[in-house]
């Protein structure tokens, strides 16, 4: 049903470059973690109950599924 994207082999790099173009510190890290992946692999949408929490790297846009639900209607 769902496609696993590999990790690329930089990508400890690529997580370290957007958590410091981010400044981000603490359990932010995951969530930096995941958006390194989704450059790596030109994915820009992330369905996420926390948006806020990915609204601060560029290309990547969050959506909810409250969005989704109501975009059905």
């Amino acid at each position: 049903m769902f496609t696993c994207l590999p990790e690329p082999v930089d990508m400890a790099d690529r997580w370290q470059a957007v958590a410091y173009r981010h400044s981000v510190i603490g359990k932010q890290a995951h969530d930096a973690r995941i958006a390194a992946l989704m450059i790596a692999h030109g994915v820009t949408h992330l369905l996420t109950l926390n948006p806020t929490d990915f609204a601060r790297y560029d290309g990547i846009t969050p959506v909810t599924p409250q969005e989704i639900v109501s975009q059905g209607r």
